[in-house]
């Protein structure tokens, strides 16, 4: 018995010991700092570009509102104005077989139906849009480089953006926040006006630009060994980045081939400092 209790310390000692000695390999270093970043800030884009699409959408939707109540006040007061005269007042438009009323309800709908015949491709611009930029993250520097000519060779894909943009119409974009505030503008610029409806894809792609425009490329900043703690439990590392995300990393070498799978889990900032942080 005595012997049996001198042996299991040991044993406990040399599994921390095996525990505490692993090491990241170049290629597994390689993942961590290169393809799992790559990844994961594909991903947080996406994530962005997703909620510009509802918020433009929610713009069009807002500033067709705001156009609703433009047009019956025209037509409230073009009908006070009539009774002011007693009916007298002179509508140049009967000349062509409808009221001035008529003709502010048509334009009216004229833009609103036009909005909803362009929502299909509002929605596929914006998912295009958000592949390219997800494959050709470093196509949005080029619109903060300071070049007086952005290219947007990229995107010609999408029907109606044109070959470049100047830094000064960007800029004009770029200056109207994505908030609440400002969604009756950004309506008007991805539909134009109820006198000249006309979808703009160019809004949306400067839009979505704008909104991930302060995406930090995922730096590591720890990665801590973690073995199973049940039977079916595998062994892995943790790595967390400073986008404050972190995750579980498992490596399986097949013929020469590193394999990795990962799966998020929570950030803790205590492995920063941690003695088992093999990045410090």
């Amino acid at each position: 018995m005595q012997k049996l209790i001198y042996i299991l310390p040991l044993a406990l000692i040399t599994l921390c010991i095996t525990a505490c000695d692993e090491t990241l390999s170049e290629s597994e270093l390689k993942v961590i700092e290169k393809n799992l970043p790559a990844k994961i800030y594909a991903e947080n884009i996406a994530g962005r570009v997703e909620s510009v699409y509802d918020y433009l959408w929610d713009a069009v939707d807002v500033y067709a509102d705001q156009l609703g109540d433009k047009t019956q006040k025209d037509i409230d007061e073009y009908n006070a104005t009539s009774a002011l005269l007693g009916g007298s007042l002179f509508d140049v438009n009967k000349l062509y077989g409808s009221s001035a009323t008529e003709q502010y309800a048509k334009r009216y709908y004229k833009f609103t139906d036009y909005a909803n015949d362009h929502r299909e491709d509002f929605e596929e611009d914006c998912k295009n849009i958000s592949i390219i930029l997800q494959k050709h993250p470093e196509v949005i520097d080029d619109f903060f480089s300071g070049s007086s000519n952005i290219s947007l060779s990229l995107f010609q894909k999408v029907e109606g953006i044109p070959s470049a943009i100047t830094a000064d119409r960007f800029e004009t974009y770029r200056s109207l926040e994505l908030n609440k505030s400002n969604r009756s503008k950004w309506g008007e610029l991805v539909m134009g006006t109820i006198k000249e409806p006309r979808y703009s894809p160019l809004a949306v792609l400067c839009a979505m630009v704008i909104r991930v425009e302060r995406l930090k490329y995922p730096k590591p900043v720890y990665a801590v060994y973690k073995e199973g703690e049940d039977f079916d439990d595998e062994d892995g590392w943790e790595i967390g980045y400073d986008t404050k995300q972190a995750y579980f990393v498992t490596f399986n070498e097949d013929e020469d081939v590193l394999e990795y799978t990962y799966g998020e889990v929570d950030y803790f900032d205590g492995y920063v400092q941690s003695k088992k942080n093999k990045l410090k």
